[in-house]
């Protein structure tokens, strides 16, 4: 309390000045109302007495507020109040005072009058070993902490103003960082100053902020939704079912790093993708909603390959006189019987590339004339454990009029032996009538 008051009297300076001195305080001509709160749970000492017990205290913008002229009283400090000035007015006494920010105020012990003297005192320090950040304003300079292990409410709330004293680091590195690098959900470790305010939430100076470098580490997980306005990545681990009770929401922030495992570039969350493998290290804040939500500290792409990795592995194979066992055109494949390179079934795939040439003829089909039993050179193309067509050459005509042409012959063939044996048995029958 005592520093409290010496902090909000530290512009006034009194050096060895003998005789009356007064200030004014002159009230703004514009009021407005506010809200605030009367707070009866604070009290007040001066020099281990109690003082300031009649005295209501309003809490108002995170600052505690009793009235001046019961502070003045206690100081020896006359007061007026004409024309919206207030003057406040000393004794003619010697007054000693200190330019420190903080100190202990105490009634001056050589005179009557009440006067007083501010004399330094040194500033002790709290230390946090792990709190996390609520929230950061750039623009108040203030950073919300709460401590690791109590919950997050604001009766657990602490205030930290930051000034160009404060020291803001990082556990993983020796570089000074500003306040603009600090984000909601960022584990951190705390100095502060002793002095705090007995506002809701309080207020206290800090000293030093050092980010920590606790991760929690996926090796591997699955991606199962990414929306660029909410910056949000939802996944679930390797291992576990696409289901709701599965999933962890990261939080994309300016520190999350997005890599991939095949090179050293950065990437955005734009390139992102629903159903990628990708390692993830966020943070070990993890809210109480379902699904969880946490700040994310990097996202890897895992096993992506770049078009030129690609296309470095496309193979092309080409299939020469295989014979065409099955067409499906609403799957858009054919399944090939071996041919002269290969042995076996194999499926190949229709592709957007895939030509159809029909061998000696002007006309060129599309797919839909393929049919099963037919021979045909095949060229396709094997990407990813895919076989793509890319061209195919039906051999049909040529291959259907040599297998009519051994038909007719064998017709042929049997209609005379037929007719020969008719005959032969018709002479054995004439034989015998005989």
């Amino acid at each position: 309390m005592n520093q409290y008051f010496a902090k909000k009297l530290k512009a006034v300076a009194f050096f060895g000045t003998i005789g009356v001195l007064s200030f004014t305080l002159v009230a703004k001509p514009a009021m407005k109302s506010v809200k605030a709160y009367v707070n009866p749970a604070i009290s007040y000492t001066l020099n281990g007495e109690k003082v300031l017990a009649d005295s209501k205290t309003i809490a108002y913008d995170n600052k505690t507020y009793v009235p001046l002229a019961d502070v003045a009283k206690i100081l020896g400090l006359q007061t007026q109040f004409n024309n919206n000035t207030v003057t406040m007015t000393t004794s003619p006494q010697q007054i000693t005072t200190s330019t420190t920010t903080s100190g202990t105020i105490q009634t001056n012990p050589t005179t009557t009058s009440g006067a007083f003297v501010v004399t330094p005192t040194t500033t002790g320090t709290v230390e946090i070993a792990k709190a996390i950040i609520k929230e950061v304003k750039v623009e108040s300079k203030t950073v919300t902490i709460y401590k690791a292990g109590t919950e997050d409410k604001t009766e657990n709330y602490t205030i930290l103003n930051i000034s160009d004293a404060t020291k803001i680091t990082s556990e993983s590195d020796t570089k000074a960082y500003a306040l603009a690098d600090l984000k909601a959900g960022m584990e951190v470790s705390v100095k502060h100053s002793t002095v705090v305010s007995s506002a809701v939430p309080p207020q206290t100076e800090a000293f030093e902020i050092k980010m920590l470098a606790q991760k929690v580490e996926i090796a591997k997980a699955i991606i199962k939704e990414v929306k660029v306005e909410s910056k949000t990545v939802t996944i679930y681990k390797e291992g576990t079912e696409d289901k709701a009770e599965n999933y962890t929401i990261l939080n994309i922030s300016d520190v999350t790093k997005i890599t991939s495992e095949s090179d050293t570039k950065a990437y955005t969350l734009a390139d992102l993708k629903a159903g990628m493998e990708v390692s993830v290290k966020h943070s070990t804040v993890v809210s109480s909603s379902v699904p969880p939500q946490t700040l994310a500290f990097e996202i890897k792409m895992l096993g992506q390959k770049t078009e030129e990795d690609k296309d470095d592995e496309k193979k092309e194979t080409l299939l020469k006189d295989a014979k065409i066992i099955e067409v499906n055109n609403s799957g858009k494949y054919i399944v090939v019987q071996g041919g002269a390179q290969e042995g076996g079934q194999l499926k190949i795939s229709f592709g957007n590339k895939t030509k159809v040439k029909y061998e000696g003829a002007k006309k060129q089909p599309n797919a839909n004339s393929l049919k099963a039993g037919q021979i045909a050179d095949i060229k396709f193309e094997t990407a990813e454990g895919k076989s793509t067509i890319l061209e195919i050459i039906v051999k049909e005509s040529k291959t259907v009029a040599k297998e009519n042409k051994v038909v007719v012959k064998q017709n042929k063939a049997a209609t005379t032996i037929n007719e020969n044996e008719t005959t032969v048995n018709g002479n054995k029958n004439k034989a015998k009538n005989k």
